[in-house]
C-alpha cells in the first residue's frame, strides 16, 4: 500500500473515532448542519435562477408575460403591462441574493459554532480524565505538559472539523450550480467543466513538480 493510500486511511480511521467519540445530541446537530448546508445550496440554486426572469424582461418582456402563471400574477398584482415587470423582476433577484448570502453566512457560522462545540467537549472529556487521575500518577508524570500538549492537539481536531465542513458545504453549492448549469445549457456545462478540470489537473501537477 502506498504512502498516500495509508494516509488516506488513517484519516478516515481518526474522523471514524472522532465520530464515535460523539454523543447523541452532538450526532443530531451535525444531522442539522448538514441539513443548512443543503438549504444554502438550494438557496444558491434559487438566486441563480433568478438572473433568467430579470434577463427575459430586459430582453423581452413578453417572454415572461407570455406564461400563463406569470401574467395571472401580475394582473393580480395590478400589473397591466409587460414592461412593468422589470421592477418585480429586480426585487425578485435582490431578494434572493440576500438570502442565498445569508443562508451561506449563517452555514459557515453554524459550522464554526458546532466544530468549536466538539472541541469544548473532548476538552472537558480530557481534563475530567486527566484531573480523576490517581495521586500517584500525577506524581510520575508531568501534568500541566500533557494538559498542554491536549490542548493543542485538540485546537488542530476543531480547525480539521471546521475545514472539512466548509469543504462539504463548497461541495454542496457548487453541485447545485452545477445542476441548475445543467438545466440551463448542458453543451455549455460540460465545456466549462472539462475547461475547469483541465486546469485543476495542469495546476496539480505544476505544484506537484515544484513541491518535489
Amino acid at each position: 500500500m502506498s504512502r498516500n493510500n495509508k494516509d488516506k486511511m488513517s484519516n478516515l480511521i481518526i474522523i471514524r473515532r472522532i465520530w464515535d467519540h460523539l454523543s447523541n445530541r452532538k450526532k443530531k446537530q451535525f444531522i442539522f448542519v448538514i441539513s443548512s448546508m443543503l438549504l444554502s445550496g438550494i438557496a444558491e440554486l434559487f438566486s441563480l435562477a433568478s438572473v433568467f426572469p430579470l434577463l427575459s424582461v430586459i430582453i423581452d418582456p413578453y417572454i415572461l408575460w407570455d406564461i400563463p402563471l406569470v401574467k395571472k400574477i401580475a394582473i393580480f398584482s395590478g400589473i397591466d403591462n409587460p414592461s412593468s415587470l422589470i421592477l418585480p423582476a429586480t426585487i425578485l433577484f435582490i431578494l434572493s441574493i440576500v438570502t442565498a448570502s445569508f443562508i451561506r453566512l449563517s452555514s459557515l457560522w453554524l459550522n464554526g459554532k458546532f466544530a468549536a462545540s466538539i472541541g469544548t467537549g473532548f476538552s472537558y472529556q480530557v481534563f475530567k480524565k486527566n484531573l480523576f487521575q490517581p495521586y500517584s500518577v500525577h506524581i510520575l508524570r508531568n501534568t500541566s505538559k500533557i494538559i498542554s500538549s491536549a490542548t493543542s492537539q485538540i485546537d488542530l481536531t476543531v480547525i480539521a472539523i471546521n475545514l472539512i465542513l466548509q469543504m462539504l458545504t463548497g461541495i454542496i453549492v457548487a453541485l447545485a450550480l452545477l445542476v441548475a448549469m445543467l438545466f440551463t445549457s448542458k453543451l455549455a456545462t460540460t465545456y466549462l467543466i472539462g475547461i475547469f478540470g483541465l486546469a485543476y489537473i495542469l495546476f496539480i501537477v505544476f505544484i506537484k513538480k515544484n513541491l518535489l
